[in-house]
């Protein structure tokens, strides 16, 4: 039974985790493509300078 328990408290970790680290991959990936996009924007502003 404590097995048991210690198991589900594991996989309910790695759960919450595994979460986490999708919601930080999106937000990362979105950071990127924004970075990117504003980027692109400023350094086509600067090459026109």
């Amino acid at each position: 039974m404590f097995r048991c328990k210690m198991l589900d408290l594991k996989f309910n970790h790695f759960k919450n985790v595994k979460i986490t680290f999708l919601n930080f991959f999106t937000f990362y990936i979105l950071q990127i493509t924004f970075y990117r996009l504003t980027g692109r924007v400023e350094t086509n502003e600067s090459m026109l300078r």
